[in-house]
C-alpha cells in the first residue's frame, strides 16, 4: 500500500501598504542585484514617505524583484520614472 502524501500549498504573498509616496523626488533608480547577467540594469521603485528623509545616491536597500526580495543600491533620485508601469515601492533602506 502506498503510502499518503501530504499537499503542498502555494502561498500567497500579499504586498504590505507602504502609504503615501515622497514628496520630494519620489522615484528611485536602484541598481538591482539580481545575480543574472542580462538583468543587470538599473530598476525604478516609488520611495515610501516614510524611507525619504533616509533614501539618498549610494545607499543600500531591499526591494521587490519578481517574486523574492533582493538587494541593490540607489544610483539617483528623480521626479518621475521613464516606465509605463506602475512601480513598486522600496522596501526597506538597509543602511540603518
Amino acid at each position: 500500500m502506498a503510502t499518503p502524501r501530504l499537499f503542498k500549498l502555494k502561498s500567497q504573498i500579499i504586498a504590505v501598504p507602504q502609504g503615501p509616496s515622497a514628496d520630494f523626488l519620489p522615484v528611485a533608480s536602484v541598481w538591482v542585484d539580481t545575480g543574472v547577467f542580462h538583468l543587470d540594469q538599473p530598476y525604478d521603485y516609488e520611495i515610501p514617505q516614510r524611507l525619504s528623509n533616509s533614501i539618498a545616491i549610494g545607499v543600500k536597500v531591499a526591494v521587490p524583484f519578481g517574486n523574492r526580495e533582493v538587494e541593490g543600491i540607489v544610483i539617483t533620485r528623480k521626479k518621475n520614472s521613464d516606465s509605463a508601469t506602475k512601480l513598486a515601492f522600496l522596501s526597506t533602506n538597509l543602511e540603518i
